[in-house]
């Protein structure tokens, strides 16, 4: 699926008014043995409000953000602002 799903095309959210029913349509998929592939967008949005947005308010708690220097988050470009942090993918 492309991020038209998200809400805001903020990654680990789905929009519950246009795509109703969606968990119940991946575990259908599932169940029928064939996989669903979720489009991420892997620059996390910090421009939401406190509180509104677990996956970047979690990354913030467990440090996982690429660091500029200590202290200070690298800031990468994507939806669906025009910065966000950037996680770290690799180990």
């Amino acid at each position: 699926l492309d991020v038209d799903y998200m809400v805001r095309n903020l990654d680990f959210t789905y929009d519950r008014e246009n795509w109703n029913g969606l968990p119940e349509w991946v575990s259908n998929m599932h169940f029928n043995s064939q996989r669903v592939v979720l489009a991420l967008d892997p620059v996390i949005s910090p421009s939401v409000t406190e509180g509104y947005y677990p996956a970047y308010d979690r990354g913030i708690e467990l440090d996982i953000f690429i660091k500029k220097r200590p202290n200070e988050l690298l800031i990468g470009k994507a939806l669906p602002a025009s910065r966000g942090g950037v996680p770290r993918l690799l180990p």
